[in-house]
């Protein structure tokens, strides 16, 4: 990588902005420092750059982070049983929030205030309160402690972590690789024939990780990967990046198609629209709309199936999806 993608994303050399012109036709260019680039970019009230991105500390939590995105895509205590005396998942947060507690002791803020941060925060109280009034305290509080804490804390150490390019990168191409590693486990399992139980239909039972332990998740995952791999492939600068992150989008969709999943089947279309309203412009109205329909069709009649399969549960329910 070259020196730029190493630098802060507000130091990068700032650019010339054209407001258009003012009430007497006359132009006008403003030349936005890093400050103004932060207030625009941000939204108002945000702490301006957090600063330390090289920082041991910074370092230390933002390793711990990729860690425990590592443990929460791949689960690898599923995959080798001996490892499940270890905590992984516990030990990576607490790297990370040991590493990011050292980061904000040194004199920076504790967390940026966004308003999706604030309504987190309102959440997070609601969710807390709501422990000792619910049918089973005691699963309730396990829950908040095992599973909904790690989602919080991995939404601060994104928000407050993803300070240069370069971290930006890192961050997508982990998300890549896991999510190819989840989907080439889906796909595999299609293949082989290992089905499980999933709404009564049966379907691939998903990947290692609890957050894909079922076709659902595995879509679901797979579908929020796709935009930041997408990303990677248009802003590859080598053919080999191109060529793997095009692959891994090919089998992600593959994937996907392959969990007969309504409601990743609904988001995959969804990311279709967005894409194709963007895209319009440049293709054409009626080739995008076109390539929706042969896409939604092969989805729907479900022709990647294959013998194996049970048909007699998947015939009235595909063509019921039709």
């Amino acid at each position: 990588m070259n020196s730029a993608e190493n630098s802060p994303v507000f130091e990068d050399s700032p650019p010339k902005v054209h407001l258009g012109s003012n009430r007497l036709g006359r132009s006008f260019v403003i030349t936005p420092t890093p400050n103004t680039q932060m207030r625009a970019l941000a939204r108002p009230g945000y702490p301006g750059p957090i600063g330390g991105a090289t920082s041991l500390e910074s370092s230390l939590a933002f390793k711990g982070l990729l860690f425990l995105t590592f443990i929460i895509y791949i689960a690898p205590q599923a995959i080798f049983p001996a490892l499940e005396p270890l905590h992984l998942g516990k030990v990576s947060a607490c790297v990370a929030m040991v590493g990011y507690g050292l980061y904000v002791a040194t004199g920076h803020r504790l967390t940026v205030m966004f308003p999706e941060v604030k309504l987190l925060l309102w959440l997070v109280a609601f969710a807390a309160l709501s422990i000792p009034i619910s049918k089973w305290p005691g699963g309730s509080f396990q829950f908040f402690i095992d599973q909904f804490s790690k989602s919080v804390i991995v939404f601060f150490l994104v928000a407050n972590l993803l300070t240069s390019n370069t971290r930006f990168r890192q961050f997508f191409w982990a998300l890549a690789i896991f999510s190819a590693f989840n989907a080439v486990v889906g796909i595999k399992g299609y293949l082989s024939g290992t089905f499980g139980e999933n709404g009564g239909f049966d379907r691939i039972p998903g990947a290692y990780g609890a957050i894909t332990s079922n076709a659902n998740d595995l879509a679901l995952s797979l579908n929020l990967a796709i935009p930041f791999v997408w990303y990677l492939f248009i802003t590859s600068k080598s053919r080999f990046t191109q060529l793997l992150t095009g692959g891994i989008l090919v089998v992600s969709l593959a994937c996907i198609v392959v969990t007969f999943s309504r409601a990743g089947f609904v988001t995959l279309v969804g990311l279709l629209l967005w894409f194709a309203y963007t895209r319009i412009k440049q293709v054409g109205l009626g080739s995008m709309v076109l390539s929706l329909l042969v896409i939604m069709n092969i989805r729907a009649a479900g022709i990647f199936r294959k013998d194996r399969v049970n048909r007699g549960s998947f015939e009235g329910y595909n063509w019921f999806r039709y």
